[in-house]
């Protein structure tokens, strides 16, 4: 099965509770392509929040839908 659902999304990390800037994206959607159902984003970054941001400012007819059932966060101690 796929999907367009998550058209647009990016993942973000920082260390603050607010909304990071686009310079701190470790993964953005690249558009245009169809999506599987499953995707798995490899992030380097050492972060205490991470954000998985839907930018529904792209232009598309409807607003997009990010569709989220399951997220895992793995990290490593230092």
């Amino acid at each position: 099965m796929l999907t367009t659902r998550l058209r647009g999304y990016s993942i973000r990390g920082s260390n603050e509770s607010t909304l990071p800037p686009p310079e701190n994206i470790c993964y953005k959607d690249p558009g245009g392509t169809t999506l599987p159902t499953i995707i798995q984003n490899t992030c380097e970054m050492t972060i205490q929040f991470v954000w998985i941001y839907q930018d529904n400012t792209l232009g598309y007819s409807l607003c997009p839908m990010l569709e989220i059932c399951e997220v895992q966060v793995f990290g490593m101690s230092s």
